[in-house]
């Protein structure tokens, strides 16, 4: 029971499209997955994902790892940080 609970969980949220419904990754996720294609973080983008934790006052698993990611990147060297 608990393992299903947290499968659940870790599924993206769904989100109504007209008239389906569509999952969607996580918006930080989204956004890490923006900077990663784009090889820098930009203010836009890190202004958007403070924005993102700052609204929900939590931080998904997904994107945690999302973020954990890009920082790694960035440390690498692989990312600019404008």
């Amino acid at each position: 029971m608990l393992l299903h609970i947290y499968q659940l969980s870790l599924k993206s949220p769904v989100v109504k499209s007209g008239e389906k419904f569509v999952n969607s990754p996580p918006l930080i996720r989204q956004l890490v997955e923006k900077a990663l294609y784009l090889k820098r973080l930009t203010p836009e983008i890190e202004m958007a994902i403070n924005h993102e934790l700052t609204r929900t006052g939590y931080i998904s698993d997904v994107d945690y790892e999302a973020l954990e990611l890009l920082m790694s990147e960035m440390d690498e060297g692989r990312i600019r940080f404008i």
